[in-house]
């Protein structure tokens, strides 16, 4: 099973397994926990037990991740690499917001009036393969990480 599919199947279990969020008390899906497993399914084990803003910190500071432009983000993504898109919030105390880039290029997003690649998203929406500016408000721009462990380098050898 790719990626892409695999995230396509957890989008569709995460419609049936709302939780409350602790921190908004709002009832939604957790992308951390979306993204986490995603990861997980092609041997990364670096994103578990984080929340969103802990991922995006942790994607910015270690070196089996790499920051890269939504061009690259979208080629990655098609060659089967592990990308994450993410923003986090100024306090690190609240929610930020990841999701999983998937295979399909890019496209023109009238919000953020550039090309942006397409997504996977659990949390306030769920869905498979939309424009990332549908996981994202316009207030903080998305910022695109791969994943380049060990494990990544293997699977694609």
């Amino acid at each position: 099973m790719t990626l892409s599919d695999f995230a396509k199947e957890a989008v569709v279990q995460a419609k049936y397994q709302p939780k409350m969020d602790p921190v908004t008390g709002a009832i939604t899906t957790f992308c951390n926990v979306f993204v986490a497993a995603c990861a997980r399914s092609v041997g990364c084990e670096e994103l578990n037990e984080f929340t969103a803003n802990q991922m995006v910190c942790q994607m910015e500071e270690v070196k089996t991740w790499v920051e890269v432009s939504a061009y690259a983000a979208a080629s990655a993504a098609e060659n089967g690499y592990l990308v994450v898109a993410g923003i986090k919030t100024g306090d690190l105390t609240k929610h930020g917001h990841v999701c999983i880039v998937v295979p399909g290029g890019t496209a023109w997003s009238k919000n953020f009036n550039q090309d942006m690649p397409f997504v996977a998203n659990v949390g306030k929406t769920n869905f498979h393969k939309r424009l990332a500016s549908y996981a994202f408000t316009t207030e903080i721009q998305p910022r695109y990480f791969m994943w380049v462990g060990e494990a990544a380098r293997r699977i694609l050898s």
